[in-house]
């Protein structure tokens, strides 16, 4: 194979796996009777949208905007508008929340300097994110585990083994993407090869969302009112997703901006995955390479 690395981007799916790269983007997934399915499709632009992203890549902030922005027209694509409201409400309301929970409590100190204070916050945020979805993740393999979920009329089983499986394939992308950027060639890649790499990426989406965290939180910092009404801020966020995607690249770094993410990776929203969800990040990426002449 071309030694050229390629690009890529990937994330999971319930029933399987998703690489793209800046022309293609092949879905492998595992069909009814166990067989493996990779399905390869071209990103199709005209001249004028090339022309338009060029431009947009080259504005600081703008360009993280427009990429949040692209993202939620697939999401909606995908799973329909209502899903999609929902789904980025929750995330955003995630970011504010502690602020309103502990308004009270924690406010700028004449004797603290604002560094220490942006940290403070920072890790005080992050950390109770942190601890309510790890306990979450727990109620969930436990609910599984002991089938208690049978009980819960507000829960269904189904729901939650896919929840599993997701964080599987989660798992699979992960370590199959690790080898590529690690290797930069595809011809010795094999199951056992990929299974000793991690879980754990540092490109993962969450750590951008960990960014957004605490730029959304940096107000609060330097004493703007937290009794601010939701709707402004709302439509600030996509201002403060822009700024987020320009830290982005400090994290390599700044260990400490993505330290929580590799938590919540490891922890939380990753599982060791089985030979077959790691046979399918290795179809799809192969046939990604493939396409890409690679």
């Amino acid at each position: 194979m071309d030694s050229q690395k390629i690009l890529l981007y990937g994330h999971a799916r319930v029933n399987g796996i998703t690489f793209g790269s800046k022309d293609y983007e092949v879905h492998g997934s595992i069909d009814d009777s166990g067989e493996i399915v990779v399905k390869a499709t071209k990103i199709e632009k005209t001249k004028n949208q090339n022309r338009i992203e060029e431009i947009i890549n080259k504005i600081p902030v703008i360009r993280g905007t427009y990429l949040i922005l692209k993202m939620g027209a697939k999401i909606w694509k995908e799973v329909g508008l209502l899903k999609t409201i929902v789904i980025f409400s929750v995330s955003i309301l995630l970011s504010f929340s502690f602020d309103y929970i502990l308004k009270d409590y924690i406010t700028p100190s004449e004797t603290i300097s604002v560094q220490m204070s942006l940290i403070y916050q920072i890790l005080l945020v992050d950390g109770m994110f942190l601890a309510l979805i790890i306990l979450l993740k727990l109620f969930l393999l436990i609910s599984i585990a002991a089938e208690c979920s049978k009980s819960l009329n507000f829960i269904n089983r189904g729901h939650l083994a896919d929840i599993v499986e997701l964080f599987r394939f989660h798992g699979a992308e992960h370590k199959t993407a690790n080898f590529y950027e690690s290797n930069n060639d595809l011809s010795n890649i094999s199951v056992e090869g990929v299974k000793k790499y991690s879980t754990v990426a540092d490109n993962c989406g969450s750590s951008y969302y960990f960014i957004f965290l605490a730029v959304a939180n940096v107000y609060f910092i330097f004493g703007f009112s937290i009794n601010v009404p939701l709707l402004p801020l709302f439509l600030l966020c996509p201002f403060i997703y822009g700024i987020s995607y320009e830290l982005l690249p400090l994290s390599e770094k700044f260990r400490f901006m993505v330290y929580p993410s590799l938590i919540l990776q490891k922890y939380v929203i990753t599982i060791e995955p089985s030979k077959r969800q790691i046979e399918v990040g290795i179809a799809t990426i192969k046939k990604l390479v493939e396409i890409e002449g690679g």
